[in-house]
């Protein structure tokens, strides 16, 4: 079933659970909410590394402050404005994975090995802290933080799910990936950011190359086909989603995957990955070839 409307060409595809809509937009429909410009190179790999640095998450805090969580080091790296430089390495035993700004002054970190979260705070002096830890039935990968809740991407294959808890790690919600079509579990390929006040989970599938909205009951909302994404962060209504083999940063409007330009290799974008943004700071921080990450000035217009 198809249907032309003015500016746009959709197509809606049956699947198990939903009816999913592919949306392709032309350039008369296209929006602009935020305006991004470099501000400066920054090195994920320094002194003291035993390998190079292998990202596997970046938060910004409101005070500008950019932390790297590193998995081939075992450690999280602290940045600092205004020039971003290395100040602080923070070991662990266990090998991290997934980072999410979970208050102020706090991180929660996910450790599949251990199949845990661990919710850290760093001081303004650059102390870490361990706040809490809670245990998960499966290994935890991606996660996100929205008023007081995480989302945490959780075991693989068919025990692959979305948990939504809340901030001690209770379970309020479990969105099984059993028969879904919004990505494939394998802890490596699917990048998620949640909105809890509209209970929606916006979930990068890298296999199949597309953004999903989906909501606490596993129904998908839209489905927005991006070519090779890598990676997501939300604010507010928009979703900042980065894609490696367009070189290009790309905002879409989350109530329906509505797309435009954010950055290109004109602004630097080289096989863009991991991506964060902070609205107080003004900063977004993304992970390009090379283990650097470019840092820009970022707000809306």
């Amino acid at each position: 079933m198809s249907s032309k409307l003015s500016g746009k060409k959709q197509q809606v595809v049956d699947s198990d659970q939903a009816q999913v809509t592919v949306m392709e937009r032309s350039a008369s429909r296209i929006f602009t909410s935020y305006k991004a410009n470099f501000f400066r190179q920054i090195p994920s790999t320094v002194v003291g590394d035993k390998h190079v640095t292998g990202i596997r998450g970046m938060v910004i805090f409101e005070d500008g402050r950019l932390i790297i969580i590193d998995s081939k080091n075992r450690c999280l790296k602290i940045f600092s404005p205004p020039w971003y430089d290395f100040v602080l390495r923070h070991s662990f035993n266990d090998e991290p994975r997934g980072v999410t700004v979970s208050g102020k002054d706090e991180v929660a970190i996910t450790f599949p090995d251990k199949r845990e979260v661990r919710r850290f705070i760093i001081n303004t002096e650059n102390k870490v802290s361990t706040q809490k830890t809670f245990e998960v039935r499966e290994k935890p990968f991606s996660i996100s933080h929205s008023k007081e809740t995480f989302a945490i991407e959780m075991g693989e294959g068919k025990d692959g799910c979305v948990i939504i808890t809340d901030m001690d790690g209770n379970l309020k919600n479990l969105i099984s990936g059993i028969r879904r079509n919004f990505g494939q579990f394998t802890g490596n390929t699917i990048r998620l950011a949640h909105n809890h006040k509209t209970s929606t989970v916006f979930i990068v599938d890298l296999v199949n190359e597309c953004v999903n909205s989906v909501n606490y009951e596993g129904n998908i909302k839209w489905t927005i086909k991006v070519n090779s994404p890598r990676d997501l962060d939300l604010r507010e209504d928009v979703l900042f989603v980065a894609s490696k083999s367009d070189n290009s940063v790309v905002q879409m409007r989350t109530d329906d995957g509505h797309i435009t330009q954010l950055l290109t290799t004109k602004d630097d974008i080289n096989q863009p990955r991991f991506i964060c943004h902070q609205p107080q700071a003004k900063k977004l921080a993304v992970e390009v070839g090379g283990n650097v990450v470019n840092m820009y000035q970022c707000s809306k217009k």
